[in-house]
């Protein structure tokens, strides 16, 4: 092994603890903004895994394709999760507004 090599698997080791972290976050919250920041940490740190195993076995061109390709899945499903959790906090805002009123 030479030194390139022992500073990937020690990058690997590090993002790997970070993402543990984020399981952590993701699990106590405490607000759903809190959980979603985690996930997109997740996703991130995945990316770099992806491009680091790349690295690691002298592919980089597939993983850069896999990495691209799970980046944009990322983005668009953690877009749709903020969109779904904003609605569904501007609904509940407005249904305590109208039992208010109501009273």
């Amino acid at each position: 092994m030479d030194v390139i090599e022992i500073s990937l698997w020690i990058v690997c080791i590090g993002v790997i603890g970070t993402m543990a972290i984020m399981v952590q976050r993701i699990w106590r919250g405490p607000t759903a903004y809190d959980r979603l920041n985690a996930l997109a940490l997740i996703g991130t740190d995945t990316i770099l895994l992806v491009v680091l195993l790349g690295l690691m076995t002298n592919q980089i061109d597939h993983y850069i394709d896999i990495a691209i390709t799970y980046a944009l899945t990322g983005f668009i499903g953690l877009a749709l999760i903020a969109k779904y959790i904003t609605d569904r906090q501007a609904d509940e805002e407005w249904s305590g507004e109208q039992k208010s009123s109501e009273e």
